[in-house]
């Protein structure tokens, strides 16, 4: 199923997925809408947009990118420049971490 899934459907149903896990570990959480009319423009580029915000009992809140995708020999999933750079932005315009 995995491979015959096309691209539009992967960020949903990892987004589901991960919702799911969510639940199962009794964990609070906010998801946010991805629409792009629902951002400020400075999402747009330079800040990663999270999927949620988690609440963690010893850490407080965490915004979180979910993505629907088999880590590879390193463990990455994105490319590790641009997606840390984002989401230091997020942190450092937030003050929350990512």
């Amino acid at each position: 199923m995995d491979e015959q899934m096309n691209a539009a459907d992967k960020g949903p149903e990892g987004e589901k997925r991960f919702r799911e896990w969510l639940a199962q570990n009794k964990l609070g959480f906010v998801p946010i809408c991805q629409q792009k009319e629902t951002f400020a423009t400075l999402f747009f580029g330079a800040v990663k947009r999270p999927d949620f915000l988690v609440l963690i009992d010893s850490i407080g809140i965490i915004a979180v990118d979910t993505k629907y995708k088999k880590p590879t020999e390193n463990g990455f999933t994105l490319s590790v420049a641009k997606g840390i750079r984002e989401a230091i932005t997020f942190e450092s315009v937030f003050r929350i971490p990512f």
